[in-house]
């Protein structure tokens, strides 16, 4: 909300978002991260696509992440073709798989089976 009119100068340690200094943009990190995301991206995209694909595969991913037994979920994930070692985390209503390229980037999916 803003008051027109509204003395911030009574506020002298404020000087509002108008006199901030950014440093200026250099995007050479950013676009090598945008690169480098890439192949995780496709690892997800080759995960999705195999999950979505087949009932029998889902099922036994879920009924092993729902019995706490990550090095079967980690396997059954591996199955589908993904070559990068994935982060699992899965809890009662699905599962998130991330995707990671230490110092760079991550791609994290979720999945929601309840």
């Amino acid at each position: 909300m803003h008051y027109f009119g509204y003395p911030h100068s009574m506020y002298s340690g404020y000087s509002g978002p108008y006199g901030r200094v950014f440093p200026p943009a250099v995007p050479d990190t950013f676009m090598a991260s945008a690169r480098r995301v890439r192949p995780a991206i496709s690892e997800a995209e080759i995960l999705t696509n195999k999950i979505a694909g087949s009932r029998d595969l889902s099922k036994r991913i879920m009924e092993a992440a729902q019995a706490s037994k990550t090095e079967t979920v980690r396997n059954l994930i591996a199955s589908t073709g993904v070559r990068k070692n994935a982060g699992i985390i899965y809890d009662p209503d699905g599962i998130t798989i991330v995707f990671t390229d230490v110092g760079c980037c991550s791609v994290s999916v979720t999945l929601r089976w309840k």
